[in-house]
């Protein structure tokens, strides 16, 4: 008995002592931290044959009840039967919905990294990742999350969420629905440099403002970025193909700006974009009702591309003012692709008799063949306003102080934006100008 006693001192004794080291640890935030400091989650136990270096099978993360609430941290460092197990070796997955969804009063998910240092370098990497979808569907107390990735649904109706920081990752890949209907979401911090959006990605977040400066968006699938109506900026798109309601009802997008990658713009992917002022569009399908109910569309240039034009593409854009189409032969169109046919049609040279009986085109009533078809550069559409060009600078005069800049590369790519009258351009090369609702094509020598 008296043993049993000593025994019982000892264990309270290094009970206290860990009780006492999680306390200063707590206090002076570890990345490389244990399992044991997270008594609200649970780890399926790792399984090794005899080897800490030979793991044979990957394990889930989820809480233990549904008490789990506040800031709920997963672990950058795993050490189970006195063996630690570091982000070098197999993830930890997430649990689903019925693990995390089911816990109410979670405020904060943070993913802990730990700096692991390879024979190429060291690198910022983590133990556990959402392998699983719908990890924290639907929190509704959920306004901060910490990430590297984002699965299928994994922050889905999560109404309060507002921030989101991502680390150690050159891209931001959102898959289906990841952030559907979050309505408060207002940006995605991080080092990015690309954004893949799947089906429905962003749908429903009316608060997002992503920096494009920054990031190019190599993914845009249906719905991706629907109805996100606080989204500005010039949208960099070098998908092969923008999805069905890409952009839909994304009300302050002034910009898009697209590679010589696209091809194809799917149905209503720019639909009721009614702060676009000018587009210029060099791809081989734009779908139907692709740019429908842009009503501050005053300019539409068409690359030599441009193969196809679907049912009511620009359907009330009542405010374009000029259409620019580079292809020596009309590319094909219904009657109907636009609603108003007054609009100047810009055309190249010697072209005039195939466009004036061409379905759709035959119906402007202003066609002027003033587009040079060895360079594609147009005239000047208002003659109080001279561009120049000079060396590798643009020179503009006679316009508003206020009036807004926009000038593209022939691919379509914005090469600048804004309201200097001298523009530095990147190099040699045809260069698109569009001023309020005068366009122009120049050539930098």
């Amino acid at each position: 008995m008296k043993t049993f006693g000593k025994f019982k001192s000892l264990s309270m004794l290094i009970c206290l002592i860990l009780c006492v080291a999680q306390e200063i640890q707590a206090q002076t935030y570890d990345p490389m931290r244990n399992i044991d400091d997270y008594p609200g989650l649970e780890l399926g136990e790792l399984w090794y044959s005899g080897s800490i270096h030979d793991i044979n099978r990957t394990n889930t993360i989820s809480p233990i009840d549904d008490t789990l609430s506040g800031e709920v941290r997963i672990p950058g460092l795993v050490t189970l039967r006195g063996h630690s197990y570091p982000a070098s070796w197999p993830y930890c997955d997430i649990e689903t919905a019925t693990g995390f969804n089911k816990c109410k009063g979670i405020t904060s998910v943070i993913f802990e990294y730990q700096t692991v240092t390879y024979e190429f370098g060291t690198v910022e990497t983590n133990i556990a990742d959402m392998e699983e979808d719908s990890a924290f569907y639907a929190l509704p107390q959920l306004t901060y999350a910490k990430i590297t990735e984002v699965t299928p649904y994994s922050f889905a109706d999560c109404p309060k969420l507002s921030r989101v920081a991502l680390f150690n990752r050159t891209g931001m890949v959102v898959n289906t629905k990841g952030f559907a209907n979050c309505h408060s979401l207002e940006s995605i911090e991080g080092n990015y440099t690309y954004i893949s959006a799947s089906d429905s990605a962003f749908i429903n977040c009316t608060s997002l403002n992503i920096d494009f400066d920054k990031s190019t968006i190599n993914s845009c699938k249906k719905s991706a970025f629907e109805n996100c109506t606080s989204l500005t900026g010039c949208a960099r798109i070098t998908d092969r193909t923008i999805g069905e309601k890409a952009f839909y009802g994304c009300k302050s997008l002034n910009g898009i700006a697209l590679d010589t990658n696209v091809e194809e713009i799917e149905n209503s992917a720019f639909e009721n974009c009614t702060s676009l002022t000018d587009a210029v569009i060099d791809v081989s399908i734009i779908g139907q009702r692709a740019f429908a109910g842009c009503t501050s569309l005053h300019s539409i240039t068409l690359g030599s591309r441009t193969e196809e034009v679907g049912d009511y593409a620009f359907a009330e854009c009542s405010a374009i003012a000029d259409v620019y189409c580079m292809s020596l032969e009309p590319p094909v169109a219904n009657n109907n692709f636009m609603t108003d046919y007054t609009a100047t049609l810009h055309i190249p040279t010697g072209t005039g008799e195939k466009y004036r009986i061409a379905p759709g085109w035959r119906n402007f009533t202003n066609i002027v063949e003033d587009i040079d078809p060895t360079v594609g550069v147009a005239g000047v559409t208002q003659s109080n306003i001279s561009i120049e060009a000079i060396g590798t600078k643009i020179i503009i005069s006679g316009n508003d102080d206020n009036d807004s800049i926009s000038v593209y590369d022939i691919a379509g790519r914005q090469v600048y934006r804004g309201h200097d009258n001298e523009i530095n351009l990147p190099g040699s090369g045809i260069y698109i100008v569009n001023i309020n609702k005068m366009t122009q094509k120049v050539i930098i020598k």
